[in-house]
């Protein structure tokens, strides 16, 4: 009789499915998607979209290596493949919102199919099989990647266009799974250094899958294998998924710091603090995945300072994590859900606080599952139950099924359809924030959201509630950079520069290498240095012109702005260095052609200098961008009076007249010039 076989136990057999999968069950979650967001992708750029996005001269430069790793901060940085694909996304579609909604669009749909497969092939699986035909499979896991595509706690991912690297890392995390699954019924190496290089992708796009390797073995024990001794003869596996811990580290050490994240930052917050406060945010967390109401893009949540605010929803806490534990033992399937939720929030709600951020539902982009799947699943049951009763046919049973599946579907797409245009244009936005929270506790959070609604009442005509906004802000216990250069926005307006520049001189001495208070400080000087030289109190050997100098040179090699070298071109034209001027300017130019400030510059400095006919150029080129712009029709006028071109003036003045019925300048011009003829 021979002996058995020795060594290792080979791995049982993963998904085994025997149906192919059929077109509605493919389309449905695409199809939930484009309904729920499809009128949400429109609009302009919100919140950390500006500087990590819009008026990142970095994007349009194409250098996605510089926008991860360079020394300025943004929402981006440290998060090398979701800066490679806005880059190409520019390169492609330009500088538009749009398709950078629709980008994200493609690649939470993507999220959805993988999510698709991986949920059925699990139910499908070694330690699933007995309790789903291929068919059940198909159809729940259908259910549940159709209601998360479209469910409005997504939102937050999908339309708010900074957030693709939520996106890319949840696809890492799905499609390291899908290849782990593959694997399984088929296993061919090949799968194992998909699943590997995937789950590196998702560390190089965002820092909150560093369990990432923690969960794959946890997955495949709960999916696929029947013991932990199982786990053995994949080592060499789980070691490469180890490897990518190296991908994340390298993204931390070579990026720039963040002085929002960790204990010692902005607002200081100590470990049990962090804990008290996450606590309750965990628990609003389930709640509005299983009742989405009252969502929005910034929370005022204040930190949680005493023991006693966190006992309840702390005990709901560790109640959950019992639960996980308990499932786990019981039903690893299960538990595994439960340890995703956890391990995926816990850099976050536990590890590294960031205080710009205490709660962002982005954060339950997959974690939501939590919440999805064991609901779905008991919906299921009892509706599967009620529907044998009604009939016995096995097509009227599948056409019941799905008729109750879309009733929550159809639900969240609603849901959805109210929620996501907040994240589509920043008065929205703001608003929304500013009326969706209480706004007392006086934290930096309070400070964000009325800066931000200050900008939308400004935009609207209303400056001097805006004014008050900012004020209120600044009265806040700390502020981030973003707040004092919209306070200092505000009093350049007003001409208040002396208090303009007090602001920024403080706002430098916190933060020295803040490039845009550099540029912001020497554009005040410019404008202080201006308003005397009109009052016959200056002269080109001013000391603030040289400072300007040295405070543009320094943004500008921190972050390449164009703003900053217009700045710095009026600096040298007020010094009389007419040459090196508009060799400043044209560089500005030729960085961003759109740019309007420099252009008009560049017209000033080649008029002052004598070249008229340079300056038409520019400003006729110029004139297409800002086709209601008066000044620049009067700057015209100038040169072509230089040259003696009285007609082409008068045709401008009278285009001015036209736009601006009442405009005096160009009416008493008008008067002056000789009539045609003369």
């Amino acid at each position: 009789m021979p002996s058995p076989p020795t060594g290792p136990r080979p791995a049982p057999a993963g998904a085994a499915p025997t149906s192919r999968w059929s077109l509605p069950a493919a389309s449905l979650p695409a199809i939930a998607a484009l309904l729920a967001y499809g009128g949400a992708l429109a609009g302009d750029f919100v919140y950390d979209d500006h500087g990590s996005v819009f008026g990142n001269p970095r994007v349009a430069l194409g250098d996605w290596w510089g926008m991860a790793f360079g020394p300025d901060h943004t929402s981006l940085a440290n998060r090398p493949l979701p800066c490679l694909t806005i880059v190409v996304n520019h390169a492609l579609c330009g500088m538009d919102a749009w398709s950078f909604r629709v980008g994200n669009l493609a690649l939470h749909i993507v999220c959805a199919w993988l999510l698709l497969g991986v949920v059925r092939r699990c139910l499908l699986a070694a330690n699933l099989r007995e309790r789903f035909t291929p068919a059940r499979a198909t159809w729940t896991a259908t259910a549940v990647a159709s209601i998360w595509a479209c469910h409005p706690l997504g939102a937050d991912a999908v339309v708010y266009i900074t957030q693709r690297s939520t996106l890319l890392m949840s696809a890492g995390l799905l499609g390291c799974l899908y290849c782990v699954l593959r694997h399984a019924q088929a296993p061919r190496v090949g799968w194992r250094v998909l699943a590997v290089l995937s789950l590196a992708l998702g560390m190089a796009s965002k820092e909150d899958l560093v369990a990432g390797p923690v969960l794959v073995v946890l997955f495949e024990r709960a999916f696929l294998l029947p013991t932990w001794a199982a786990l053995h003869p994949h080592r060499r596996f789980h070691l490469a998924l180890a490897s990518t811990w190296l991908v994340l580290f390298g993204c931390l050490v070579a990026g720039p710091a963040n002085a929002t994240v960790g204990f010692d930052s902005l607002v200081k917050v100590s470990p049990l603090e962090w804990l008290y406060t996450q606590a309750g945010v965990i628990v609003h967390y389930l709640q509005v995945a299983l009742w989405p109401h009252r969502l929005r893009g910034v929370y005022d949540w204040g930190i949680v300072r005493d023991f006693a605010s966190a006992v309840a929803p702390g005990l709901a806490v560790l109640g959950l994590l019992a639960l996980t534990q308990w499932q786990w033992r019981r039903r690893p399937w299960l538990g595994w859900l439960g340890a995703m939720f956890f391990l995926l929030l816990a850099p976050t709600s536990s590890v590294m606080p960031i205080i710009t951020e205490v709660v962002a539902e982005r954060r339950m982009y997959l974690p939501m599952l939590f919440v999805l799947v064991p609901v779905a699943w008991g919906l299921a049951q009892v509706v599967e139950a009620g529907v044998a009763r009604i009939s016995r046919r096995t097509g009227m049973r599948t056409v019941l099924l799905v008729a109750a599946a879309l009733v929550p579907i159809v639900a969240a797409i609603g849901a959805t359809r109210r929620y996501a245009p907040t994240f589509a244009t920043g008065a929205r936005f703001w608003t929304d924030a500013y009326h969706g929270n209480e706004l007392t506790n006086g934290s930096l959070l309070v400070a964000t959201i009325l800066s931000g609604y200050a900008r939308v009442l400004d935009q609207q005509g209303h400056p001097d509630a805006a004014l008050v906004m900012l004020e209120r802000a600044m009265r806040c216990e700390r502020k981030v950079n973003a707040v004092v250069m919209n306070y200092v926005v505000a009093l350049r307006a007003r001409g208040r520069l002396a208090d303009a520049e007090q602001a920024l001189r403080h706002l430098l001495g916190e933060a020295p290498d803040y490039a845009i208070a550099l540029g912001g400080l020497a554009a005040v000087l410019v404008d202080a240095y201006e308003l005397d030289a009109g009052r016959g109190r200056a002269a080109p050997d001013d000391p603030r012109l040289d400072e300007v100098d040295r405070l543009t040179d320094r943004a500008y090699r921190l972050v390449p702005k164009p703003e900053f070298l217009n700045t710095r071109g009026m600096a040298l034209f007020r010094q009389g260095r007419l040459e090196e001027a508009a060799a400043v300017l044209r560089l500005a130019i030729l960085q961003d052609p759109t740019a309007i400030d420099p252009q008009k510059s560049l017209g000033a400095v080649l008029l002052y200098a004598g070249r008229p006919t340079e300056a038409i150029a520019v400003w006729r080129r110029l004139l297409p961008l800002v086709p209601q712009d008066t000044g620049l029709r009067l700057n015209l006028v100038a040169a072509h009076l230089r040259l003696d071109q009285v007609p082409a003036a008068r045709d401008l003045l009278q285009e001015v007249l036209r736009l601006a019925p009442e405009h005096a300048e160009a009416r008493r011009l008008l008067t002056q010039l000789p009539s045609p003829g003369r």
